[in-house]
């Protein structure tokens, strides 16, 4: 038998101040993403498809990974990051988007 865990993930305006780890600078777009599923879940997130001259980030308060990051979700199945489309090069597309993998499966698109 295949028991297949289910992840979802919400992306929503970044409220407030940005995390201290988070990059900062002119060309940065933020969301508040919640991760969910089973608790105590390992769970891989990646960001594809993020056009050259940008990067994305996965922030939390202790560490700032660029495109991937693993994460354990809590004993509720939850975790939370600021998640940055952020313009490294002023040369670089105005606009950017990013497809959000949660295990291999894409789950959420962020733009800007």
């Amino acid at each position: 038998m295949i028991i297949l865990a289910l992840v979802t993930v919400l992306l929503s305006p970044w409220k407030g101040p940005s995390l201290p780890t988070t990059p900062t600078g002119n060309y940065e777009t933020s969301w508040a993403m919640t991760v969910h599923g089973a608790p105590r879940a390992r769970v891989e997130l990646r960001a594809d498809g993020v056009p050259a001259g940008w990067v994305a980030s996965f922030c939390t308060p202790r560490l700032c990974a660029p495109f991937h990051t693993i994460s354990t979700l809590d004993g509720k199945g939850v975790a939370r990051y600021q998640f940055s489309l952020i313009r490294t090069d002023p040369k670089a597309a105005a606009h950017a988007r990013a497809n959000v993998r949660a295990n291999n499966q894409v789950v959420a698109t962020a733009s800007r």
